[in-house]
């Protein structure tokens, strides 16, 4: 048996995923993720691709970078994939150490902020930038200016060290670092 999870951190992570869902839902509602919005997440994607490249290329930060880039930050809908995990919750308390579900847990908290942060910086890049069919840096700049949502930022900066560092010690455990692959 693992670790039990705390009937705190179970709720925290039915709470993020039952906000994920509401997001996730209107967005269905909408038809789903938008054209303007996967432009913006796989111009996202690409520049921290390119920012990031000497982590990405370092064995060490490597899953934890995909991680990101593919988990979070990817021009998907991940609407699915957490009504799985909020399905399958108690189940997985079972088995999954209760830090994995707590890294979990804050992982789909970084989802949601990402998606508020997002779709306000969506709105600013059509509505007051301009922006129609592509993204420039000078663009997405004046952009993320104009939200003027500081405090946000560095939130979510802090929330992907933190998850970092929390992914870079789960996955040295065989079945967790498995698991997190998939």
């Amino acid at each position: 048996m693992t670790e039990a999870l705390s009937p705190k951190d179970a709720a925290r992570l039915i709470a993020a995923l039952r906000k994920h869902h509401e997001i996730s839902h209107q967005r269905v509602e909408g038809g789903g993720l938008s054209p303007e919005m996967a432009m913006l997440r796989a111009w996202q994607a690409q520049r921290l691709a390119r920012t990031y490249a000497d982590f990405l290329a370092d064995p060490r930060y490597e899953p934890a970078g995909r991680f990101f880039l593919e988990n979070i930050y990817a021009p998907k809908d991940f609407s699915q994939r957490n009504a799985d995990i909020l399905r399958i919750h108690e189940f997985m308390s079972r088995f999954i150490p209760a830090r994995a579900l707590r890294t979990l847990t804050k992982a789909i908290e970084l989802h949601n902020l990402t998606e508020e942060l997002d779709a306000t910086l969506l709105d600013v890049l059509l509505n007051q930038v301009g922006v129609t069919d592509s993204i420039s840096e000078e663009q997405y700049a004046e952009a993320y200016r104009l939200c003027d949502n500081y405090d946000d930022r560095v939130k979510q900066i802090d929330m992907v060290v933190e998850i970092g560092r929390d992914l870079e010690k789960l996955v040295k455990h065989r079945v967790i670092g498995w698991t997190l692959r998939l």
